[in-house]
């Protein structure tokens, strides 16, 4: 065919068609083209009235297309020689009325409206959009074949061309055809969007009408989707097409419609980085209208949680946040969603609005018609109901600080403002701490090394002492730093001014310091290298020791024994007899065996008598420890005080080691022999085993105690 005679070809009328002057074969839905013929137009009407009346008693909305296409007057109605004016009304109407069929388009009686409509008004050939329209949802069906076969469009150039193959096969339109056609034809994509919005619009007109739209807005939501996710690359294009059709489903009350829109923005966010501009514009609608359809609020989240996910923008901006705050019971649904995906992109955009408004609330600059309360309120829920991941705990107790401080730093603010700020951060800072033990202490550490002047300690101060634990980030006066810097500073008297400090602080209860933070205070500086400091860390351990467990208390505590050097330095009697005081307290050894013997193969080794100068460090923790009352706890040093005090007072001196070590072993036996096998047994296994691993001066005595238990076993 030439040029020339396509183009004529496209120019021609429907009345043009020469099927129209044949009678041989008529075009039909209901029956063969040659028995079509037969039909007369008075049986064609009374056949497409009979399915109006029934169509009618099942939605009578159909009433207003009987005067202008099922009546006497239409029935007579010749379209080929009627003004631009009556065609243009009538292809209203039939357009209409087909928007209407297309939910019934499957049953019987809306077969025989199309029958006269075909017959009488000629719709395949003057109006095959709107044909198409109404049965595309149904391509996988016969019936839609049978439609397609009434079509002109074997002219490649036609606009249904594609459906060709449907036509001339008889079998029905595949999905992924459907689909490819969709995302390679942006013309036939924007055909099935504008389809869904007028259909939209037509049925907004009868309450109540959303269930039969739902046949189109499945297959609207399925095609979409699909092809956004069967297309290799999604180009700008398919966006910038998309997009009014989104914001339309977006405002739509349209459960199924807004279902579906949602659908495809997902997609879109996991197939398309998308300009910064857009992504705001976008999420900011979906907030806006979250509330406009209860029953998908949490489906509008889960949305917006995607795109946000995906695409992170930098800021949303503040318009958005009053809308979010408004949806019922937010946090009880992001808390329901977090279960099961990561919110973290929201709170992300969520926490410093919240905390920028409870400042607002403070200053009377809150967002109108919203309760002030309502922030802090939601930041309750959120530290209390849900996880906070993705570094969020640190940014909310980072968020706290620096709002706090920005606020308080301003010139001549009202003292009044001051307290209500504290009254509204408090219970926000305790929540953060109780859920979160580290995250408030990082903060703080980290924003500690910015504090250089008297104004900012003085902010600094006042923000700390709304924690449960301030204390510890007090500015000591003799050290110009914080109590716990002061606790790990690189100078001994620092340190030992810091576990001074805490003893008092222990004392008194004055500062709020909580106990983890004590209890490892005072565990660290039982390990410093400074004597001093040791000595006043067990101190600190005795008057905090019933916050300390049995097991934590022995370990420690023996721990002190095995480094003490009491050769070196003579002050190390000092902490152990501080040490020894509270390890052989009844109520850390009491009922328990295992510790028992712990203890007594510990000490052991500083009760043998390896000196005759009564001065040295090393006899007085011998002589200390056997009056302690370690002898009576533990049945195996049962009378070793009584036996010491008659070596010393009647041997002479320069035998004193020989007499004594040999009593001890004697005495050991016997108390071992007289005792359950089993349990000396363990005794001596133990006393091996801390032979081993005890300093060169006791090694062979432990040794030698051993085989001589042993022995006599």
């Amino acid at each position: 065919m030439t040029s020339l005679a396509q183009q004529l070809q496209r120019l021609a009328l429907p009345q043009s068609d020469p099927s129209l002057l044949s009678r041989d074969e008529v075009a039909s839905l209901l029956f063969d083209p040659k028995e079509a013929a037969t039909i007369d137009r008075d049986t064609a009407f009374a056949i497409g009235c009979t399915g109006l009346e029934e169509l009618l008693g099942i939605d009578p909305s159909f009433e207003r297309f009987e005067a202008p296409l099922f009546s006497q007057l239409a029935k007579t109605l010749e379209r080929s020689v009627q003004t631009k004016a009556v065609n243009k009304q009538l292809d209203e109407n039939i357009s209409l009325f087909l928007i209407h069929l297309s939910p019934y388009f499957l049953l019987k009686p809306a077969q025989k409206c199309l029958e006269w409509l075909i017959h009488r008004f000629h719709i395949h050939l003057y109006n095959p959009d709107s044909l198409i329209a109404c049965v595309l949802p149904y391509h996988e069906t016969r019936i839609f074949v049978r439609v397609i076969q009434l079509l002109k469009i074997n002219n490649s150039k036609h606009k249904w061309f594609w459906l060709l193959p449907v036509k001339q096969s008889g079998v029905p339109l595949a999905k992924g055809t459907l689909v490819t056609h969709c995302y390679k034809d942006l013309g036939f994509m924007d055909f099935i969007c504008s389809l869904v919005t007028k259909s939209v619009k037509v049925f907004a007109e009868y309450p109540g009408s959303s269930a039969q739209l739902r046949v189109l807005l499945t297959f609207y939501a399925s095609t979409i989707v699909s092809a956004l996710v069967t297309a290799e690359d999604i180009s700008d294009n398919i966006v910038a097409k998309l997009f009014p059709y989104i914001q339309k489903g977006l405002k739509s009350s349209l459960p199924d419609y807004k279902a579906a829109t949602y659908m495809i923005i997902c997609q879109i966010s996991v197939k398309v980085t998308m300009e910064e501009t857009f992504v705001n514009s976008l999420a900011s609608q979906i907030i806006k209208t979250l509330t406009k359809t209860p029953t998908l609020i949490k489906d509008g989240l889960g949305c917006l949680i995607v795109l946000l996910q995906r695409q992170k923008p930098d800021s949303l901006g503040k318009k958005p946040f009053p809308h979010l705050c408004d949806v019922p019971d937010l946090i009880a649904i992001l808390r329901g969603i977090s279960e099961t995906y990561d919110i973290s992109p929201l709170l992300r955009y969520l926490l410093p609005h919240l905390i920028g408004s409870v400042i607002s609330h403070v200053t009377g600059e809150e967002t109108e018609g919203m309760d002030g309360q309502i922030y802090r309120k939601h930041l309750e829920a959120i530290l209390t109901d849900i996880s906070l991941k993705d570094n969020l705990d640190h940014l909310l107790a980072s968020l706290l600080f620096e709002e706090y401080i920005s606020y308080s730093s301003q010139e001549e603010i009202d003292p009044n403002k001051i307290s209500l700020l504290n009254e509204q951060f408090l219970p926000l800072i305790r929540l953060l701490e109780s859920k979160y033990p580290r995250t408030l202490d990082v903060v703080l550490e980290e924003r500690l090394k910015e504090i250089t002047d008297q104004k900012k300690q003085e902010l600094f101060h006042q923000f700390i002492s709304l924690s449960t634990s301030g204390g510890k980030y007090q500015f000591l006066a003799d050290s110009d730093t914080s109590l716990m810097l002061s606790l790990n500073h690189p100078l001994a008297p620092v340190r030992l001014l810091a576990i001074n400090h805490l003893k008092s602080i222990m004392k008194t209860s004055k500062e709020s310091v909580d106990e983890s933070f004590i209890k490892e205070a005072i565990l660290t500086r039982l390990g410093d290298d400074s004597i001093d400091v040791v000595l006043s860390a067990i101190n600190a351990f005795e008057i905090f020791k019933q916050h300390f467990s049995s097991e934590v208390t022995v370990s420690h505590l023996l721990n002190l024994f095995r480094r003490a050097e009491l050769s070196k330095n003579k002050e190390w009697y000092k902490v152990l007899e501080v040490a020894a005081d509270i390890l052989i307290k009844e109520e850390v050894l009491s009922g328990n065996a295992e510790l028992s013997n712990q203890v007594v193969v510990h000490l052991l080794p500083f009760m043998v008598i390896d000196s005759d100068d009564m001065e040295s460090a090393e006899m007085k923790i011998a002589i200390y420890l056997s009056k302690s009352g370690i002898c009576s706890l533990h049945p195996v040093l049962r009378g070793w005080k009584e036996v010491l005090e008659n070596v010393i007072k009647s041997t002479k001196s320069g035998k004193l080691i020989g007499v004594a070590n040999q009593k001890m072993v004697e005495l050991l036996a016997d108390n071992i022999n007289s005792g359950d096998p089993s349990c000396m047994l363990k005794m001596v296994g133990m006393l091996s085993q801390s032979a081993r691993g005890s300093a060169a001066r006791h090694l062979k005595v432990l040794v030698y105690l051993c085989q001589r238990l042993l022995f006599s076993y």
